[in-house]
């Protein structure tokens, strides 16, 4: 797409008189205006085909959605402000009169905003969506390698090179993104850096060994990890549903099989384990209670016991349950008012004040600090977390650090992490509250509106 046309020759040639130069400036730029109507168009017809695609191939609703809101901005600003502007121009090389530029300046840079905004959008969505799908392919790629324990040199062969990929990616991500998504891409450059990701990834290819693929795994587990945070949460429990009902559909198949090789029965359990584990990091932040079931599962599938798999296939219930409980936790706050919101926040902000003080009192004193009491905390504080995640993520965040320090046996700094949790709500609560009352006033200051009003709001508060 050709550059728009620049301010200052704009203001330029609204000073001059109704004259040849007029007609001359104008008509330049309505043949620039000319171009970009004919590239935003192909632009149009772009996002068309790439929605088509999406749809053939597989593509989350979230995505589609964005994709559908950029489609739509752009024709709005294609017939709107863009024609508006090659019309006026149009009308301005005939007349010589430029009493209109300065509302052509002003359309054209809603046109300019509007259409860096979509593709800004677009080409974070892509980015983040492919970085963190290629990382988790080449993962479940590598577990089906280990389930094999013999013949894989061709595989792990092709997974090398898609690791390859992999860091090259990571090392040219594009120098625009946002700030966060950007750290979070050069943690996991640094860690795949540290975890000597693409060596492993040569060793596993060049023998057979399978400590090799083990430990090239695990490498690749700790770089998907900070690659999932990319990825909205909603996202990641959508994907962290559909992974648990796989792990309960292979570990049926385990339990039912009953291999006569140990060893391979071993390596299978194990896998799953890995699996577990990997997924029940990824949505600690949002569902400790999935995460909990998760690291119970992983746990049982590495038993012995006849009740281990019985114990397996349980927690993994548990877990998916978990998930979709957390699921419609989410869906019910993008549905939910402003004023709802401040209301829930204020809420959960005074149960997080009630239990830095339960915290507090048993820092200070050995006979607040029984085990039944603890545990009490930790379970009301998973809870919390839950609950906040969807509307406060960052609470959410200080809910998880205090469990932490909860299961490290330091009580002040868990009882500090849960004050500082109810700050946040409350300030959240705050702001929510506010901003509720301006919508109120909005009716009063302008017409209503003839549009529908959307059934679903996208997450309201950071």
């Amino acid at each position: 797409m050709k550059p728009f046309l620049p301010l200052l020759v704009l203001t330029a040639v609204s000073s001059l008189h109704a004259d040849d130069s007029v007609r001359s400036a104008a008509y330049k730029a309505g043949d620039e205006q000319s171009q970009i109507f004919s590239s935003s168009g192909s632009v149009v017809a772009e996002l068309d085909a790439l929605l088509d695609e999406m749809s053939r191939n597989g593509i989350s609703d979230d995505t589609k959605a964005l994709v559908n809101t950029a489609r739509s901005k752009l024709a709005g600003v294609r017939d709107g402000s863009i024609s508006t502007a090659l019309t006026q121009l149009r009308e301005i090389s005939t007349s010589g009169q430029a009493g209109g530029i300065q509302n052509i300046i002003a359309q054209q840079q809603q046109a300019e905003i509007a259409l860096r905004k979509i593709a800004s959008q677009l080409a974070e969505k892509q980015f983040t969506e492919e970085i963190a799908a290629k990382s988790s392919a080449i993962l479940a790629r590598q577990d089906r390698a280990i389930k094999k324990t013999a013949g894989t040199a061709a595989e792990q062969e092709a997974i090398a090179l898609q690791v390859q990929e992999l860091t090259q990616a990571l090392a040219a991500a594009p120098a625009d993104l946002p700030a966060p998504i950007a750290a979070i891409v050069k943690k996991a450059a640094d860690k795949a850096s540290e975890a000597g990701l693409a060596k492993k990834a040569e060793t596993a290819a060049a023998s057979d060994s399978p400590t090799n693929k083990t430990e090239l795994r695990k490498a690749l587990a700790q770089v998907d990890q900070l690659l999932s945070q990319m990825v909205p949460a909603k996202e990641r429990l959508e994907q962290a549903a559909r992974a648990i009902a796989k792990m309960q559909d292979d570990q049926a198949n385990l339990a039912a099989a009953k291999p006569s090789d140990a060893a391979l029965a071993d390596v299978l359990a194990g896998a799953l384990a890995a699996q577990a584990e990997d997924t029940a990091k990824k949505v600690a932040s949002e569902s400790p209670a999935a995460a909990k079931a998760l690291e119970a599962a992983s746990e049982a599938l590495q038993g012995k016991s006849p009740t281990s798999q019985p114990d397996a296939a349980k927690a993994l219930a548990d877990a998916a349950q978990a998930i979709n409980e957390q699921l419609a936790r989410a869906k019910a706050a993008e549905e939910t008012s402003l004023a709802q919101a401040a209301q829930s926040l204020q809420k959960m902000a005074s149960e997080a004040a009630a239990l830095a003080a339960a915290e507090t009192a048993a820092a200070q004193s050995p006979a607040n600090a029984t085990p039944a009491n603890q545990e009490a905390i930790a379970s009301e504080t998973a809870a919390l977390q839950s609950q906040a995640a969807p509307l406060a993520p960052d609470a959410a965040a200080s809910l998880g650090k205090a469990q932490e320090e909860m299961k490290s046996g330091n009580a002040a700094a868990a009882a500090a992490a849960l004050q500082e949790s109810a700050q946040k709500l409350a300030a959240q609560a705050s702001a929510a509250q506010a901003a509720a009352a301006e919508e109120a006033k909005l009716p009063a200051c302008r017409p209503p509106s003839t549009k529908p009003r959307p059934a679903t709001r996208p997450p309201l508060l950071p």
